[in-house]
């Protein structure tokens, strides 16, 4: 079971992802930080009731204080962890709005962004910390990209657009499907069973597509759309909108049987649970339709690794984006 894009080790991931790689390509070690310096696929979709959650149109942790950075090259990680993805960057003199801290005080929520660790010789904060309401790491719904903001890249933009306007036939277009060979017992991250092809026997060479909701799962391209409309499912609400959050590159090492392709579209529903779609220059070459995670936690890598940005997070000013 492939881990996702590593798509996540993501709060256990996506995980969406089960097990098999990580999503971003390893990059240049930064310069030493504050922080490091002091320290299964669902079924045939039935036909879900209710009215889709609207997106928030206001702040939900508005800005309520302000933090002056003390520090040089202070982490802004989308998770209250050293081991969620650094997605900016803060530096001496830095004035940045704050919305609360983590329920134990060691983490600041920037305002719409992700988290910073607080320690008192790393920064000014203005009112005192212990009077900022705690803020639970899944309730941070971080700002999501603009309407028609574009990466760059042609193969992944349709995409992107496929999945914004909720173009259910078009995302099926853009699928593409390999052919590998069945096992009767495939291990982890292996080959796909047989069993998921009627008549199929351990050697025979079927057409799968690479899913993961917890657990990574080949399925046959014929099952796409039942399983797509997942993309935009809440629970048992059906048609909810989702919003572009990040677009990575995804690793250079990556398992034969659960390809990531060359990047990875991140997407959140309102509530910011996340979606991952692995594209290359074909069109689209896996679906994690998520495990009740943030949308953020997409990112999450080992402590420290930094993700490669096709398309960085929305930060708040005056955060910039890692080098």
């Amino acid at each position: 079971m492939p881990r996702g894009f590593a798509w996540a080790a993501l709060a256990s991931v996506l995980v969406l992802l089960a097990g098999c790689g990580s999503i971003g390509s390893r990059a240049p070690t930064p310069a030493p930080t504050a922080e490091v310096q002091a320290s299964g696929t669902p079924a045939a979709v039935a036909s879900p009731v209710g009215t889709p959650p609207p997106w928030p149109t206001a702040v939900a942790y508005p800005v309520i204080a302000r933090a002056r950075i003390t520090t040089d090259n202070l982490n802004v990680r989308s998770g209250p962890t050293t081991t969620a993805a650094a997605i900016g960057l803060l530096q001496p003199g830095d004035d940045v709005g704050i919305a609360g801290r983590s329920p134990d005080s060691q983490w600041l929520a920037i305002a719409d962004t992700g988290w910073i660790a607080y320690r008192a010789e790393w920064m000014q904060v203005t009112p005192d910390v212990r009077g900022l309401p705690t803020i639970e790491a899944r309730a941070l719904v971080p700002a999501m990209q603009a309407p028609g903001t574009s990466s760059g890249y042609p193969a992944i933009d349709v995409v992107i657009d496929a999945v914004l306007t909720q173009d259910v036939a078009r995302i099926r277009q853009l699928t593409v499907a390999f052919s590998t060979q069945c096992q009767s017992a495939p291990g982890m991250g292996g080959p796909p069973p047989c069993s998921i092809k009627p008549g199929a026997t351990p050697g025979t060479a079927i057409e799968v597509f690479p899913t993961s909701v917890c657990e990574g799962e080949h399925v046959l391209p014929e099952r796409l759309p039942t399983l797509i409309p997942w993309l935009f499912t809440s629970g048992s609400v059906p048609n909810v909108p989702l919003r572009l959050y990040a677009v990575v590159e995804a690793s250079k090492e990556q398992s034969a049987y659960f390809p990531e392709g060359r990047w990875v579209a991140i997407f959140a529903l309102p509530d910011g649970s996340g979606r991952a779609v692995g594209v290359n220059e074909q069109g689209i070459v896996r679906i994690d339709f998520g495990c009740d995670s943030p949308a953020t936690s997409i990112l999450q890598r080992r402590p420290f690794e930094t993700p490669v940005f096709v398309l960085p997070p929305v930060l708040a000013a005056p955060v910039r984006p890692r080098p």
